[in-house]
């Protein structure tokens, strides 16, 4: 197989996700040569389908707001919750001064930033393998990728890591984490025949997730452990189904439907990366921070992380030496308080003190 002549770059974005195609649109705006590796060619479902208000700031920042509204998502107006206590109570986003969250597809989500990095200057690799990636001298990284039966090799000065917290693609970095918890979601998609807002409902073993998708389905998801899941014994469908009579709302709201995809497990523990940068790298969204996806804010904060580890990138092309440093600083600092808030919210919950699940988040 020929090897092409190799191609370069500032700076080689590993995953295009949120956080690297946010990373690119804001290296690309300001003229870095911007190159942007993804396994996928975003066609497979993923999952953080309800964006918080805040994001509407964010994607004005990166000019894709009008992008954003033609692809004409569902209004989200409202969260209801069953935390601490049986009664439901209902927290609405008019009071945001952001306005309303937004339920979407976030395969089409992904794919309309990429769209938009790719417009402003980055060069989007679909369907990529990296089969090679090591310092190619004291400041630049050498890869060599397959895609389409063709070996293409790139270089760059910078890498970015965006691969989430199980790295499907291949970065040859140094990936040592410190995990909070083990909790995983089991999902579940429907026909979608509820009002349009977020119902959270927890319940003895876990909790309930539950959203309106476009194109009149329904996402439901119980977030669990995952030794607790194992432990079981049962497969992802039977505890899925074992569990939900323990979450009435949830229950209600599904009715007799039957699932229209098998049920599909991920990874949604609290985790930080250490360290989340090098010399001559950097790690953004999943795969620097992750949060308890009670919080809602999975892709806001990868957008968020993507376009400073941009910010970053800039200031030490710059000049600033310190620029990694204080991003590394920012990440730390935003894993503290969230940890602070998570301890405060489920300790909220005491209805089953004796339950594995809540004892480890109240001590």
């Amino acid at each position: 197989m020929i090897l092409d002549l190799v191609e370069s770059f500032d700076v080689i974005i590993i995953g295009g996700g949120p956080a690297g195609t946010a990373a690119a649109i804001t290296l690309s705006r300001r003229g870095f040569r911007t190159a942007i590796i993804e396994r996928s060619n975003y066609s497979i479902s993923r999952v953080g389908e309800t964006l918080p208000p805040a994001l509407s700031s964010l994607l004005m920042s990166l000019d894709v707001w009008d992008r954003f509204l033609a692809e004409d998502y569902i209004k989200s107006f409202a969260i209801r919750s069953v935390w601490g206590s049986a009664e439901p109570r209902d927290s609405y986003h008019i009071y945001n001064p952001y306005g309303p969250g937004w339920h979407v597809d976030r395969t089409r989500f992904d794919r309309m930033l990429a769209i938009a990095a790719v417009d402003v200057g980055a060069l989007l690799i679909k369907q990529a393998h990296i089969k090679h990636l090591s310092p190619d001298s004291i400041s630049d990284w050498d890869m060599t990728i397959l895609q389409d039966n063709r070996l293409r090799r790139l270089n760059a000065q910078f890498l970015l890591d965006s691969t989430g917290q199980t790295a499907a693609i291949p970065t040859g970095l140094r990936r040592s984490f410190y995990v909070v918890d083990r909790l995983i979601g089991i999902i579940c998609i429907f026909t979608q025949v509820t009002e349009p807002y977020t119902l959270i409902e927890a319940e003895a073993c876990g909790w309930w997730y539950s959203a309106p998708l476009p194109h009149r389905r329904l996402v439901v998801v119980h977030m669990t452990d995952a030794d607790l899941f194992a432990n079981a014994g049962y497969s992802p469908y039977d505890y899925w189904r074992h569990h939900l009579p323990n979450a009435a709302l949830t229950s209600t709201r599904i009715g007799p439907q039957t699932t229209l995809i098998k049920p599909k497990i991920f990874s949604a523990a609290s985790l930080i990366r250490t360290p989340v940068c090098g010399t001559n790298w950097l790690a953004a969204g999943d795969a620097s921070i992750a949060f308890d996806p009670l919080t809602g804010l999975g892709v806001y904060n990868a957008i968020k992380g993507g376009i400073l580890a941009a910010d970053a990138i800039i200031a030490r092309f710059d000049g600033n030496r310190e620029s990694f440093a204080d991003y590394a600083a920012w990440v730390n600092g935003q894993f503290s308080s969230y940890l602070q808030t998570r301890r405060i919210y489920y300790r909220k919950e005491q209805r089953w003190t004796q339950s594995t699940f809540w004892r480890r988040r109240h001590s």
